[in-house]
């Protein structure tokens, strides 16, 4: 059964659309959620997903009276937010943080916020460390 409904999906493609972001951020969101939802359900329509992005419409969404996401949710949007350009990733963690506010009573807000903060850092001395190695492989040559 898949983790993430129609809902999450509209929820997310009309988040992303209106995001003070660049073109390029969006697209990138886009692509990174496409593969998430895609691999979690076969069933997922990336066009769809892509149009409703880049028009602002969806076909249909509806929140049940208890919506709420998981904490699975919220990792998965963390790890992916942290990989953000680093001049747009507050707008783009806060206005998830936003949403998250607005349809879980089970959300705490500093704790997402920290959590992209630091798989950010953990990014970026990974990609340090990748790039280390790089350099002295082609020392040895």
């Amino acid at each position: 059964m898949p983790t993430w409904t129609k809902n999450t999906y509209s929820a997310f493609a009309l988040l992303i659309h209106d995001l003070p972001v660049s073109d390029n951020t969006k697209g990138w969101l886009e692509s990174e959620f496409s593969i998430v939802f895609g691999e979690d359900n076969f069933r997922f329509d990336r066009g769809l997903f892509a149009e409703a992005v880049s028009t602002g419409q969806v076909h249909r969404i509806s929140y049940p009276r208890a919506h709420t996401w998981s904490a699975e949710t919220y990792r998965m949007v963390a790890e992916i937010l942290s990989r953000v350009n680093p001049e747009e990733r507050g707008t783009v963690a806060n206005s998830f943080a936003y949403l998250f506010e607005g349809h879980g009573a089970n959300f705490d807000r500093g704790r997402f916020l920290r959590a992209v903060a630091q798989l950010a850092s953990l990014e970026s001395e990974m990609r340090e460390a990748r790039e280390q190695e790089r350099r002295d492989q082609e020392r040895e040559r």
